[in-house]
């Protein structure tokens, strides 16, 4: 075998190795588009108890009662978190509404932003 067609193929071989440990490699990252690590259960919140004493009582009257907290994540929807709280994408309006003051347009969900979101009506 002639020494170029020994570096060809030593060169071939070494390509296919980087290439296969490039696409089947374990650790992905986040801007990965390909990423199959399962997202995690979003962080929700609920509202402190009102034990009568005056820091929460601030709190407790600044949210409707029973109103509930959830922080958007990257991917998250007003229509899927509505399906999430009342079992129907139809009412992310009510979200959209309580929620004004943070969103600018029912659309754009800023991953990290707060929301209330109100009892079913």
């Amino acid at each position: 075998m002639p020494n170029d067609a020994k570096l060809g193929m030593v060169f071939g071989v070494g390509l296919v190795i980087i290439v296969a440990v490039i696409f089947f490699r374990k650790d992905t990252t986040a801007a990965d588009a390909f990423a199959t690590i399962p997202k995690s259960a979003p962080a929700v919140t609920q509202p402190p108890p009102n034990n009568g004493n005056a820091t929460t009582q601030g709190r407790a009257e600044a949210q409707p009662s029973g109103a509930r907290k959830y922080v958007v994540e990257s991917g998250d929807t007003l229509m899927g978190i509505s399906r999430r709280y009342y079992g129907t994408g139809e009412k992310f309006d009510l979200i959209y509404q309580a929620n004004r003051d943070k969103l600018g347009a029912p659309d754009r969900l800023p991953p990290g932003t707060v929301l209330t979101i109100p009892d079913a009506q």
